[in-house]
């Protein structure tokens, strides 16, 4: 029995090896031309094993060699030392800065009282003083009338001049705009950087200074110390104050709905004023902690509490009402006399980029008692945007302008022996207008996109400007 199944066996291998050799004889395949078997594997992945989770997969990073890890050591390393110089330079100078001052209000007060016996070298020293403070403090910060030299904000004549241009354009228009779009349109091309830079002390006839009624009592005192009886005689509060409830109030309902970046951080108006306020005086809390090598609670009590003060009087400088209504004034001006009912101008529907806000610590010229301070600096900036339209049908927008509303503000807060506690300078607002669009980019915008298409005129029409001055 065991035979006959051995013999069947053979003779089923007899025949498939007769098969085979029926069969032509294959190519050998090309090894270039193998390919995955995506479904074979497909098929396959279900039925592999887990990963453990303490496996850890190959990375870029572990193919790097040694030669490759050094450079990035290395430039992270210069990176970080980067910073930390700047945060040195800035507490060295910082401190520099408040010995200057407290020496400059020493030498001035000695002075002051040395009555018949004044010291012409001391005079020198202040004069050096006062020279290495402006070099320390910068233009704007030494100098009442850097800020507007900075900003590059036209002259009274200049404005008069452009102004004089633009009106009279918008006074022959009738019907057609063309006139007042050409006007505008040659005024922006021929300023520098095609910016109009204007002081908001333009919009005030009267634009001086608060100045100190002491009578001639004081007449005979030293300047110093006529200075020193100028701050707590002025008229106008020269030390910062409280803001009203409406003033509050008006600054909570603003913010509310705004953004505002401070020092790089941005700070969500949705969080509410009270919060806002409070991070706001934190920031203020860590610079000044920074810039003396101190910690925030190290700080005087004066200090802690005038704080909360300066964030609120921050917020207020900024808001959208301050910086809204001074760049409407001020583009309403440029615009027209109001004498004419040709154009208007309305607020953008686009959302407003954030206020924004520059923190620093550092000696700053107070203009009013001619003093040398040292304090918190602040700039201040709002952008608004709006459009110039055709009186007659305002969905016909000529222009889109930006117009971004900028000031400096100061706080004395005390630190030294000499310097009145809260001191308060705020300098003149400037608004930069810039022309951000046209009618006719607009149209040209449309117009490639297919939405739309005019027909080209013959003759170009032409505006004699030297008429119209």
């Amino acid at each position: 029995m065991t035979a006959a199944v051995e013999d069947e066996r053979w003779d089923e291998w007899e025949d498939d090896e007769q098969d085979r050799a029926k069969q032509p004889a294959s190519v050998p395949a090309d090894p270039l031309d193998w390919r995955w078997d995506v479904d074979a594997l497909l098929a396959e992945l279900p039925g592999l094993p887990p990963v453990a989770d303490d496996v850890l997969l190959a990375t870029a990073d572990d193919r790097v060699d040694a030669s490759d890890r050094s450079v990035l050591d290395v430039a992270a390393v210069a990176r970080e030392t980067a910073v930390r110089a700047a945060a040195a330079r800035r507490r060295l100078a910082a401190a520099r800065g408040l010995a200057m001052v407290t020496q400059w209000h020493a030498l001035a007060l000695r002075q002051s009282l040395a009555g018949q016996r004044h010291d012409e070298g001391a005079d020198h020293q202040i004069a050096d003083l006062e020279e290495e403070l402006r070099a320390l403090a910068g233009d704007v910060w030494a100098d009442e009338h850097a800020t507007a030299a900075a900003t590059a904000a036209l002259r009274d004549d200049q404005l008069q001049e452009i102004t004089a241009l633009l009106h009279n354009a918008l006074a022959v228009c009738d019907e057609d705009l063309l006139p007042f779009q050409q006007a505008w349109e040659s005024v922006f091309a021929e300023l520098p950087a095609h910016r109009l830079v204007v002081s908001s002390k333009w919009l005030r006839a009267a634009a001086e200074l608060p100045t100190a009624s002491v009578g001639d009592v004081g007449s005979e005192l030293a300047p110093y110390l006529r200075q020193l009886l100028r701050v707590s005689a002025a008229e106008t509060p020269l030390t910062l104050q409280e803001l009203s409830e409406a003033e509050t109030f008006q600054d909570t309902k603003d913010i509310q709905r705004d953004e505002v970046v401070v020092n790089g951080r941005l700070l969500a108006g949705a969080m509410g004023y009270g919060r806002v306020v409070e991070e706001l005086e934190a920031t203020l809390r860590e610079t000044l902690a920074a810039a003396l090598e101190t910690t925030t609670t190290a700080l005087s009590d004066d200090v802690q509490q005038t704080l909360p003060l300066v964030a609120q009087r921050l917020l207020h400088a900024c808001n959208r009402t301050e910086s809204g209504g001074s760049s409407y004034e001020i583009l309403s001006r440029v615009v027209s006399n109001h004498s004419m009912d040709h154009v208007l101008i309305r607020p953008s529907s686009e959302k407003a980029p954030p206020l924004e806000m520059h923190v620093d610590v550092g000696p700053f010229a107070h203009h009013v008692t001619r003093t040398w301070c040292f304090g918190v600096r602040v700039v201040v900036s709002a952008t608004t945007w709006y459009c110039i339209c055709d009186a007659n049908d305002p969905t016909v927008e000529l222009f889109h302008v930006s117009a971004t509303y900028s000031s400096r503000l100061a706080i004395a807060l005390g630190l030294t022996p000499f310097g009145t506690p809260r001191l308060f300078r705020q300098d003149e607002g400037v608004v930069a207008l810039e022309m951000t669009g046209t009618q006719q980019e607009h149209e040209e915008t449309a117009q490639g996109d297919g939405l739309w298409s005019q027909p080209q005129e013959e003759d170009d029409k032409h505006v004699d400007f030297d008429a119209l001055m």
